[in-house]
């Protein structure tokens, strides 16, 4: 078994490096728009119009870097559970810097494995566009002190990659009791069978 689970995608340097070469692409075209139109009909000097070319690109580019890479995750271990989250925008900024620098994420929510006493696995549904239901996974963490806390995991995709299985196995491992009155668990391998036995649930409670 791993000793370390993450659910969801951790920024990393080379997801910012990928979003700059994307988004460089983006303020070049911005620059270059800028050059001709203005250039054209407002300011004559080539320097000046070069100069404030230079700084659309560099500003589109800044504006975009925390941008990069998904605002939560989950990391699970032997020792603890951390949640990951970056919410506002000077947050994304300061965790892309931290990156960058090659110093450690931030994380919002620190609990120690030993104080779980158990994990809830349930469901909240949302609406999509065209007014479609979809549904996504929640965790609720019941501590031995009594207290709770629920996150949503971002990391729908990693259900093909078996992580939320993994992440199970580890905590069942350190001896919390994994929860699933849904049966839910059992579909946590493919997102379309997570939809499929969600909606099957829902019809029934229709009946």
């Amino acid at each position: 078994m791993k000793e370390k689970v993450i659910i969801g995608e951790r920024i990393g340097i080379k997801t910012i490096l990928a979003g700059y070469v994307e988004w460089s692409i983006f303020g070049l075209m911005g620059a270059v728009g800028f050059y001709n139109l203005v250039g054209r009909y407002f300011i004559s000097d080539s320097r000046v119009n070069l100069l404030v070319s230079l700084i659309i690109f560099i500003v589109v580019v800044l504006l975009v870097t925390p941008l990069f890479g998904a605002n939560e995750y989950l990391e699970f271990s032997n020792e603890k559970v951390c949640h990951y989250q970056a919410g506002s925008y000077l947050q994304k900024w300061y965790r892309a810097i931290m990156i960058i620098m090659k110093k450690p994420d931030l994380c919002n929510l620190e609990i120690k494995t030993s104080e779980i006493y158990s994990v809830q696995l349930s469901y909240v549904r949302f609406t999509m566009l065209y007014g479609q239901a979809g549904y996504q996974l929640k965790m609720t963490f019941l501590l031995k002190d009594g207290s709770l806390f629920s996150v949503l995991p971002a990391g729908i995709d990693d259900m093909k990659k078996g992580r939320f299985e993994q992440a199970f196995s580890l905590l069942e491992e350190n001896g919390v009791t994994i929860v699933d009155k849904f049966n839910l668990r059992s579909v946590l391998n493919d997102k379309n069978s997570f939809y499929m036995h969600i909606k099957e649930i829902e019809d029934l409670k229709k009946c």
